[in-house]
């Protein structure tokens, strides 16, 4: 995929490390999530991932899509980075199942829709 804007780059990094997310989590319950501390670490990097390019996008890109919840994702980032030692599991994993799937729908229509707009696409 060819992204043309840092905008497109960070989103597209958020939007990786959220499918390796979902992949890794998207068939084990709480109780294994909260067990197994080698996912934790897998889950706790890639929503810094996704926090750290979120929060590289422009303000007007923000500005321009309040659908999609940059800001909480930003600010679990900075709770994971600055309060590692309290990471609550239970609102990891909600977060998880909730709020994971519908922002890979979300970003992955918006490169669905820029790829649409390519010349000879109809």
């Amino acid at each position: 995929m060819m992204l043309h804007s840092p905008d497109e780059a960070n989103l597209y990094s958020a939007l990786k490390a959220a499918r390796k997310i979902k992949k890794k989590v998207e068939s084990i319950s709480f109780q294994d999530f909260d067990s197994n501390p080698d996912i934790q670490d897998i889950v706790h990097w890639n929503l810094m991932v996704m926090g750290e390019a979120l929060n590289r996008m422009s303000t007007k890109w923000a500005e321009d899509n309040t659908h999609i919840s940059i800001r909480q994702i930003i600010g679990l980032r900075n709770r994971i980075v600055h309060g590692y030692d309290v990471i609550n599991t239970d609102v990891i994993y909600k977060t998880l199942v909730d709020d994971i799937p519908p922002f890979i729908d979300q970003v992955s229509k918006l490169f669905d829709e820029k790829d649409d707009k390519k010349p000879g696409r109809s």
